[in-house]
């Protein structure tokens, strides 16, 4: 924990977004989410979620944040996992490129 608790960050939820990626690879956060949703694992119960939580609360510029503000960041951070790695880019549809046509035939 004490590796953990020497991540920093910019705020709250980069330093919570910084301690998760060292934790779960991107492959296995798309396959999770928080509360075990259309047949995905639950991580709301791994020990690395409560050992994330604990390092943040053990670094003094955290300690008045609530477990509830701690819960947002790390459920947001499962959600936001299938954009990461380039996956947004591969859901956008391409542009398909037009050429300049001349229609008036002149």
């Amino acid at each position: 924990m004490k590796s953990l608790s020497r991540m920093g960050g910019m705020d709250v939820a980069d330093t919570i977004r910084r301690m998760m990626s060292f934790f779960i690879h991107h492959d296995l956060a798309v396959s999770m989410n928080w509360s075990r949703v259309c047949n995905k694992r639950a991580a709301w119960d791994l020990l690395s979620m409560e050992l994330v939580q604990d390092a943040i609360v053990s670094q003094q510029r955290y300690a008045d944040v609530s477990s509830e503000e701690l819960l947002i960041h790390m459920r947001r951070w499962f959600r936001n996992a299938r954009d990461r790695a380039g996956g947004r880019t591969k859901r956008i549809p391409k542009k398909t490129k037009s050429k300049d046509v001349d229609l008036d035939g002149d």
